[in-house]
């Protein structure tokens, strides 16, 4: 299974729960998501996907909200990917409010859990935000 694959979420009986930090809103989410999904995505083609309805000014308001609270890595102006604590949350196994693991002692025991390194779309993690 892919680090988050949303059918295979949907068919399975394990679909994490995942508890959203006091300073999130209902779309960080499906930005979240999206991004786990493609790699690396750009404001523009991210305001332009069908599950978010909110405009492009809104979606680089909260993509810079994610990168500030370290859940984003900005790759360029506009231009952001998942970093492992992102990957962490959309697992369930981050705590985004405490900013803590929740069964890990950290980032290399969620790296191992999930085989982040051969991972089928070669996603490299970043632990850090650069």
């Amino acid at each position: 299974m892919l680090l988050y694959d949303r059918d295979a979420m949907t068919n399975s009986r394990e679909i994490p729960i995942r508890r959203s930090a006091s300073w999130m809103t209902l779309w960080d989410d499906r930005l979240l998501e999206l991004l786990a999904s493609n790699d690396v995505m750009s404001v523009s083609r991210l305001a332009s996907e069908e599950f978010i309805q909110i405009g492009q000014s809104q979606v680089s308001r909260r993509l810079s909200k994610l990168h500030e609270n370290n859940v984003l890595i900005k790759q360029s102006r506009g231009v952001y990917s998942l970093n492992i604590t992102g990957a962490g949350y959309l697992c369930g196994e981050y705590d985004l409010e405490s900013e803590c693991w929740i069964e890990f002692d950290g980032p290399d025991e969620f790296r191992k859990k999930y085989d982040l390194d051969s991972h089928p779309r070669k996603i490299r993690f970043q632990d850090t935000l650069t």
